[in-house]
This record gives structure tokens, sequence and C-alpha cells, in this order.
């Protein structure tokens, strides 16, 4: 009971009904499914989680079948495995080792987001069957190629290592990475698969709302305003500085008058020269 319950805790399913927990785990049955269903917008999401029991006579969840379901749209399924906990060897701060498990489960949420076509970040473990202490540790981005389904319309899940979701929001004028905290809260959403809200400053110092999203399999990431519609951002305007609006009035009259009248030019704010912009079909690349 307990490790069921574990199971369902740390993937996002604590609200599944322990009285159906309960009363299937009495009946003694060998196997048995439950139930949990939420909603996201327009979309309904049902998990059912399948249990067994194990040779030693204790249930566990073997895999979760989640269907999405929209109005007007074919219903949506994938089987989703429960992994178990791997150990791996890390130092801490002070350099000693210490046992770390890693449990790579994709939750409820993260299941759903990977279902609507985002990638979701997770940390992975290389087993050694033969000396445990040789497991490694290693982190990959995990999306679905709808591109290529099986003979049984089953899409494969794709991993990619190199894409570094931070490196990307490098000089992004984006008051929420001003704080580590709540930087860390945006980076960790983004990798669990969401669409994030976040104010960005323009070049003017006036705010505007945008979504972002990770698309390592492009590497980019994808910028949406506040009406979720694909935006284009120029690079080189994310990363001037804001200037006191009286200095730079200044400056101009200097600039001016050393220059004479007939020869007096207007102020470019691109100094590197054209703004570069990079197309992509759902959003556009920051580039680091």
């Amino acid at each position: 009971m307990k490790a069921l319950e574990e199971q369902f805790f740390y993937t996002d399913m604590k609200e599944i009904s322990r009285e159906d927990l309960i009363r299937n785990m009495n009946e003694g049955k060998e196997a048995f499914s439950l139930q949990l269903t939420k909603v996201y917008d327009t979309a309904t999401v049902t998990a059912k989680p399948n249990c067994e029991l194990s040779q030693k006579d204790n249930y566990f969840a073997k895999d979760y079948d989640m269907t999405v379901k929209r109005e007007g749209k074919p219903d949506h399924t994938r089987n989703y495995k429960f992994n178990w906990s791997n150990p791996v060897v890390v130092k801490n701060a002070e350099g000693f080792e210490k046992k770390q498990w890693i449990n790579s489960t994709l939750t409820f949420k993260e299941a759903f987001n990977q279902m609507e076509g985002r990638a979701v970040n997770k940390d992975y473990v290389f087993v050694d069957a033969k000396e445990p202490k040789n497991n490694r540790k290693y982190n990959a981005w995990e999306y679905i190629d709808f591109t290529k389904p099986d003979q049984n319309g089953v899409c494969p899940v794709v991993k990619e290592y190199n894409f570094d979701l931070e490196k990307k929001f490098e000089g992004v004028p984006l008051p929420v990475l001003e704080n580590e905290k709540t930087a860390k809260e945006f980076f960790d959403s983004l990798k669990r698969g969401n669409i994030q809200l976040a104010d960005y400053k323009k070049p003017d110092g006036t705010i505007d709302k945008m979504y972002f999203e990770a698309n390592p399999k492009h590497d980019i990431v994808n910028q949406y305003d506040k009406d979720m519609r694909p935006v284009l951002l120029s690079i080189k305007a994310q990363q001037l500085p804001t200037e006191n609006p009286t200095e730079q009035k200044d400056q101009k009259e200097v600039q001016s008058k050393n220059e004479g009248k007939e020869n007096r030019k207007t102020e470019n704010n691109d100094p590197d020269g054209e703004e570069e912009k990079t197309k992509q079909k759902k959003g556009q690349r920051i580039r680091a």
C-alpha cells in the first residue's frame, strides 16, 4: 500500500482514490487499474495506472495509459512506464561521496506536455548491472517524434543531450531571471515541458507579457505573445542596454555639435548593423 501511494505521489497522481485502491487490494486481484482525470484548458486528460501483484505478494504500479481528449478531435492515447529508482554515487560540496537515487518516470503533467508535442528534461541513469558503483547519471531532453509512427501507430521517443536551456536566455531581458530563486523556478517549469509566461523588458523600458517554450529538437526557444501568437524578437534589441532618455539626448547634442550641421546624422540604434532575425515555424531562436 505504501509503495503504491509513493509511486502515485511522486508522479503527481496523489489524487487517486484511496478507497478504490484499498478495495482492489482487498479483493486480492492479481492485476487492476485505477483512474485519474484532470483538465488543462480545453483538454481532458485521463491516466489509468495499471497495478500488479509481485512474486512477493506486494502490489506495484507497472505503467499507466494516458488519454488526451478534445472536443471535435480524435482521442490520443499513449503508454508510460513506472521506472524503478536507480542509485548513483555523487560527491557533495565537501567532496564526500554519497548515494543519490534517480527516477526518470514522467509525471502526469510531464506526460501530458510530451503528448502535446513539447520536450521534457529528466535525469537518467546508465546502469551497470555487474557493479552498481559504476552507474552513471546523465541528463537529456525527451520528446515524441510524431513524424515516424511504427506499424501500430506508436511514435518513438527521441533524446537530445546538448541543449543548454539556461545559456539560450543569456542577455534576454526577463526580470524573472534577475533573482536566483525565480530564475530556477522559471527554468524548472520549462524543463517539465510547460509553456511558461514571463515579463519581457523592451528596449524602451516597457513590459510585455510573453510565453516561452523549450524546443531542443531545433536547438531554439519558441516565443509567443500574450495571446499565444508566435513572435520574432530582435536579438540585438534584446541585448541593447536601457539608457536614460536624458543622457541619450545630451549625447546626441554633443555628437551633433562635433559633426556640424551639414554632416549631422541620425543616431543608429543598431550599432552592429542590420538586426539579425532567425525565422522559425513556431517562434524564434534565442542565440547564446
